[in-house]
Formats: structure tokens, sequence, C-alpha cells
């Protein structure tokens, strides 16, 4: 364990923190994939629920 907390913050100390930045990087862009296929689903299924909504009132 104590291992691992060495190797951790050899890391977070290095000066160029070039993995640390790719790892942050990693994550922030799989959280933004992640926020904008919420937003298309939530807006499809709005879209195909409102005009659902309306085909019911013609008919």
């Amino acid at each position: 364990m104590k291992k691992i907390v060495r190797y951790l913050a050899t890391l977070l100390h290095d000066e160029r923190g070039d993995l640390v930045q790719n790892i942050v990087l990693l994550f922030g862009g799989i959280l933004a994939t992640i926020g904008i296929a919420v937003i298309l689903y939530n807006t499809i299924t709005a879209k195909i629920a409102n005009d659902s909504a309306g085909m019911s009132k013609l008919n």
C-alpha cells in the first residue's frame, strides 16, 4: 500500500505532469461524451413524445 501511495505522490510531483494530464483529459473526454449522449437522448425522446402527442390530437 505504501508503494502505491509513494508512486502516486511521485506522479503528482512530476514536473512535466504528462501522465496526470492525460488521465484528467481522458476522464474529461469520457464525461463530455456521456453528457452529450444524455442531452441527445433526452432531446430525441422529448421530440418523439411531442410528435406523438400532436399526431394523436390530429387523429
